[in-house]
């Protein structure tokens, strides 16, 4: 009699041990892992040329990643208005001699081609963010860029699709606008940022990833559950074998 017991009481302690192993494999092999890049902003300096505009500013709010963009043009600009984006990679050893931080990513277009979308020569990067984010803002949708008040209210990074060859790391980003002058670039604005691009590491469930299409792109997953899960299942027939007996 005491001998059946014992042998129900370790039948019982193995049937419950395998229940939560069972479980907790389960778990994990919902879960799906979403690598991703983010960027935000750190600082902001603005520079203007009084003879085009009077005021000029980019306010950053607390989280870092959406910013307000005011800027006060006094006369008609010109259709040859250019913009030269340059982001450079900052390290330690380069804050000593910012000239000779790496150039990880330059573009330079016409303004009133952006605009009137004729330009789309970086469409995989920089062009969709842009569009998308100045349809709701009350800068210029085409050209002339006449004399006025222009405001960007909540330009949000997060929209901005990082490339995988960035590394982690802060960046000096500089967004130059300016009139060609033969071979010279007269400045109308310079805007100067330090942002910084960081991974995020995000474990979804699979409820949560029915609303995120583009999850299974990148979607990272742990090939050992499988073989974990079939072993649990296979133990816990064996226990309910037993117990039959």
């Amino acid at each position: 009699m005491l001998r059946r017991l014992s042998v129900m009481f370790i039948v019982n302690i193995c049937t419950l041990c395998s229940l939560i192993l069972a479980t907790q494999i389960s778990v994990v092999a919902l879960k799906r892992t979403l690598d991703y890049k983010t960027i935000k902003f750190l600082t902001a300096e603005t520079k203007v040329n009084k003879s085009y505009a009077l005021a000029y500013r980019l306010d950053i709010r607390k989280d870092k990643h959406i910013a307000d963009i005011f800027v006060q043009v006094t006369r008609k600009l010109p259709n040859n208005l250019g913009l030269l984006v340059t982001l450079k990679l900052k390290t330690n050893a380069m804050v000593q001699h910012p000239d000779r931080s790496p150039i990880m990513f330059q573009v330079e277009f016409k303004v009133c081609d952006f605009l009137t979308k004729k330009n789309a020569r970086f469409s995989g990067f920089l062009l969709p963010f842009l569009r998308k984010s100045i349809v709701n803002s009350q800068f210029p949708k085409g050209c002339p860029i006449e004399a006025a008040n222009y405001t960007w209210i909540g330009l949000n990074l997060k929209d901005l699709k990082i490339p995988t060859f960035l590394p982690n790391s802060q960046y000096d980003v500089t967004v130059l606008t300016y009139i060609p002058r033969d071979s010279a670039r007269e400045l109308v604005l310079n805007l100067h940022l330090l942002t910084e691009i960081k991974k995020v590491m995000h474990v979804v469930s699979p409820k949560e990833s029915q609303h995120k299409k583009n999850a299974p792109s990148r979607v990272v997953t742990n090939p050992e559950n499988k073989h974990k899960n079939k072993a649990a299942e296979i133990l816990l027939k064996k226990i309910q074998l037993i117990i039959r007996r």
